[in-house]
């Protein structure tokens, strides 16, 4: 049985424990279902590969979209931001430097100037204005998060409904749910959520339409929607190729990263209306 742990600030541990493995989604739009300013399945523009990385060492490690214009941003364990057009994907700016390493996730918050990066070890979140192209000097370590230099956080999401954001741990599998004061330097856990893998939670997106969370396993080849709330699962969907190390999600589409060396690559997949991939994209 799934579980997700709610950690109080003040006294014992609550446990909210989902009554089965999967939730009936809310009464929400499907994935594929499309508005004037989305792509959907079967229009141009879907089941691509980025045109190319800006360098043979760039090796994509996380995904965002802004929200603001729709571009999708990539980093790499190097430090370096790369941007794509997400409808063409075609590479718009590169060697975007941030002057930090050992980066595994990014995600946009709710000021859409600001990209948040993800540290895999000490776990920490970096604030980086993409205006200017520099970090803000505002930066927090999540305090409870555990792991390793080689098994730290890699992948992060900003979760528009708790104000929270969202951080994939490699070591255990689980995804933990943080509220951050930038101002204060200061984090606090409030959920651990246990998706049902004993290693390797490897991406993290935040899908708007629908209103869940989605998680990525390299290892485990697979991509789980769940709730916010308590940890339960809405579905569950192999994932394609290997070295998926980052993921987001729009109508229609998921976008994936795959850090796997001389593989690395950037692929844009259809969703159909199960949610699984479209195997016609591979």
């Amino acid at each position: 049985m799934l579980r997700a742990t709610t950690l109080g600030l003040f006294g014992p541990l609550l446990l909210a424990q989902a009554a089965s493995s999967t939730r009936t989604p809310p009464n929400s739009p499907p994935l594929n279902q499309t508005t004037s300013s989305t792509r959907g399945v079967g229009k141009e523009g879907d089941c691509q590969e980025v045109d190319k990385l800006p360098t043979k060492a760039f090796e994509p490690s996380g995904l965002s979209l802004r929200p603001s214009d729709g571009t999708l941003w990539a980093i790499d364990d190097n430090g370096f931001l790369a941007v794509y057009d997400s409808a063409s994907m075609a590479l718009m700016y590169d060697q975007i430097a941030t002057g930090l390493d050992d980066l595994e996730g990014l995600t946009f918050g709710p000021d859409t100037d600001m990209v948040y990066l993800a540290q895999e070890f000490p776990p920490t979140i970096f604030e980086f204005n993409v205006v200017h192209r520099a970090l803000t000097g505002r930066s927090v370590e999540l305090p409870g998060f555990g792991g390793d230099a080689s098994h730290g956080m890699e992948g992060l999401a900003y979760a528009p409904p708790l104000d929270a954001f969202l951080a994939a741990n490699q070591d255990t599998g689980h995804v933990l749910l943080y509220k951050v004061d930038f101002e204060a330097g200061a984090a606090v856990l409030t959920m651990d959520y246990d998706l049902g893998w004993k290693e390797d939670a490897s991406g993290l997106s935040w899908d708007p339409v629908n209103e869940w969370a989605v998680a990525l396993s390299d290892s485990n080849n697979e991509m789980v929607a769940f709730d916010l709330a308590d940890g339960s699962i809405y579905w569950r969907e192999d994932v394609p190729y290997d070295g998926q190390e980052g993921i987001a999600v729009e109508a229609g589409s998921v976008y994936i990263a795959n850090d796997d060396g001389k593989n690395a690559n950037v692929r844009k997949l259809r969703v159909k209306e199960d949610f699984s991939v479209d195997k016609d994209c591979f």
